[in-house]
C-alpha cells in the first residue's frame, strides 16, 4: 500500500501541475491547485507513516495518528478542489456538470464511509471513497489531456 500512496501522490502532483499550465488562472482554480498540492503532500505522509492495521481501534500509535490525519486532510482537499474546479470550469458546461456530479459522489461516498465505519466496515468505506476520488482524478486528467491536445492541434 505504501507504493500506492507514493504513486497516487505523484499523479496528484502531476495533475496539479497540468492544471496550473492549462487552465485559465482564477482565484478558485488557484485555490483548487493548491489544495491538490496539499493532498499530494498528505499522500506522501501516508506512505511514510503506516496506519495501524492490526489495532482494534485505530489509530493506536503516533504514526497511525499521522497516517489517519494525513488521509483525512488529503481526501478532504481533493473533495474541496473538485467543487472549486467544477465552478471554475464555466467554459465547458458538460464538463462542469459532470465534475460537479462526481464531487457530489465524493460527498456521498464520504457519508457511506461514515455509515460503514459505524458497523465496523471501515476498509470497505475507505475503498469506495478512494475509488470515487480516483474516478474524479482520471476524468480530470482526461479533460486536461484533451484540452491541451486541442490547443496544440489548432
Amino acid at each position: 500500500m505504501t507504493s500506492a500512496f507514493y504513486v497516487l501522490a505523484l499523479s496528484v502532483f502531476a495533475l496539479a501541475l497540468g492544471l496550473f499550465f492549462s487552465v485559465t488562472p482564477t482565484n478558485l482554480s488557484r485555490i483548487a491547485i493548491l489544495l491538490l498540492f496539499i493532498a499530494g503532500c498528505g499522500m506522501v505522509a501516508m506512505g511514510i507513516f503506516p496506519g495501524d492495521v492490526h489495532a482494534l481501534h485505530p489509530p493506536a500509535t503516533i504514526t497511525g495518528v499521522v497516517h489517519w490525519t494525513s488521509a483525512g486532510v488529503s481526501f478532504m482537499c481533493i473533495m474541496i478542489a473538485a467543487f472549486l474546479l467544477s465552478v471554475s470550469f464555466k467554459s465547458d458546461k458538460r464538463f462542469q456538470r459532470f465534475c460537479f456530479i462526481l464531487a457530489l459522489a465524493m460527498v456521498g461516498a464520504l457519508l457511506l464511509y461514515g455509515i460503514l465505519a459505524l458497523v465496523g466496515w471501515i476498509g470497505i468505506g475507505q475503498r469506495v471513497y478512494l475509488a470515487v476520488c480516483l474516478l474524479w482524478l482520471v476524468f480530470l486528467v482526461g479533460w486536461v489531456w484533451a484540452t491541451v491536445s486541442l490547443v496544440r492541434s489548432g
